[in-house]
This record gives C-alpha cells, structure tokens and sequence, in this order.
C-alpha cells in the first residue's frame, strides 16, 4: 500500500513538474512606450475638438504616410521625454482647425503633479501650451494634426 502510494505521489510530481504554469498575459510591445511606461491607447477626451483621435492601436485608420509619421514619433518619445517625466499617452489627433484647446481627463492625475505636451511636426517633437487644472483634466493648446504625447511628472 505504501508502494503505491508512494508511486502516485511520485508520478504526480512528475506531471505537475512537466505541465503549464497559469498566469496573466504580460504586456505587448503595443502597451508599453519607448519610455518603458505602461500606458492606455489614449486619453478620455472631456471636448469634441477633435475631427480624429487614434490610438496606437488603431493606426490601420490612417493614411500609410500618417503611419509612418506616428512610427517616427513613437521611436523619437523617448529623447522628448522631460527630465522627471514619464510618457503617459501616445496618440494621433486632427480637428476641424487650428490651434484649439482641448481637454483630456486623466483619472490617476494629482493636482500637484506637472504636465507637459507634445505634437511631433517637422520630424521633431514641440512643445505645447498646457495646463494640470487640478481637476483629473489637462488642457492643451494644439497647433496642428499629428502625434500627440501627454507627459507626466513622476
């Protein structure tokens, strides 16, 4: 009987030591920036400013140029990241005009916290005028359609 015994435990062992462990799916390259920050597709919009606005996700909706563009952006995030920032969103936006202000809600940000934003153009990331309005918004002044990084003080 202890034989036996003995024997099942053993060749349980020997299965449970050869099967699959279970465990959560880990991120994709597509969920993380170049700044090695998790972070979501893109923002909530609070305003509808916007004619367009594409996650990273979602690049197949635009223009293979566009893509390309994006592509640029994305691999130059990382040198535009300010000192004691993190990349919190990547995304392309467009709108009927220019410039507009538009409004982005952030549920995770502290009134404390600064913010900075980004539109790459002429093959470089420029600074735009932007805002913590203390409230889980930010609001930005877009001078044009393109890739667009929200930065957030760590």
């Amino acid at each position: 009987m202890k034989k036996m015994l003995s024997i099942l435990v053993v060749l349980i062992l020997v299965l449970s030591i050869g099967s699959m462990a279970f465990a959560a799916n880990s991120p994709t390259a597509s969920q993380t920036t170049t700044t090695g920050t998790k972070t979501s597709d893109k923002p909530t919009e609070v305003d509808s400013n916007y004619t367009k606005i594409v996650g990273y996700n979602e690049l197949d909706q635009l223009a293979a140029e566009d893509q390309e563009t994006f592509k640029d952006a994305k691999k130059a995030v990382k040198d535009a990241t300010p000192d004691g920032y993190s990349c919190r969103y990547i995304f392309w936006a467009e709108a009927g005009s220019y410039p507009y202000e538009a409004k982005y809600e952030i549920s995770t940000l502290a009134a404390s916290k600064g913010v900075a934003v980004k539109l790459y153009a002429d093959n470089a990331w420029q600074e735009l005028e932007s805002a913590n309005n203390g409230d889980g918004t930010i609001t930005a002044t877009v001078t044009g359609a393109g890739p667009v990084a929200i930065f957030v003080e760590k």
